[in-house]
């Protein structure tokens, strides 16, 4: 069976979000106490106002996240690593420069 846009997307979030140590559950086979960091798909929102596509739970405290939010996020936290390897490698150099002339 050929996955649409939508599915491989979600399989991906899925994947990045259990190498991140959440573990990702159904709406019905939620279990709060499984762990620290639990990630719902798709869970149903007050009426009128849809899905959230993940609901994240930290310590049992819910926090809605949508595709688009989640992947600006993940986009957000790269650069943001890689700006502070940049700074780290210059900083590292710039030290060792310095104690050993």
């Amino acid at each position: 069976m050929i996955e649409t846009p939508e599915q491989k997307t979600r399989h991906d979030i899925d994947a990045k979000l259990i190498a991140s140590g959440w573990l990702v559950q159904d709406r019905d086979d939620l279990d709060l106490t499984a762990g620290r960091g639990i990630a719902v798909r798709e869970f149903p929102m007050k009426s009128g106002f849809g899905f959230a596509d993940y609901l994240l739970y930290l310590d049992r405290k819910a926090h809605p996240v949508e595709f688009q939010a989640m992947l600006r996020v993940c986009e957000a936290l790269r650069d943001h690593v890689k700006a502070l390897l940049r700074e780290n490698a210059v900083s590292w150099k710039v030290g060792y420069v310095e104690t050993h002339p």
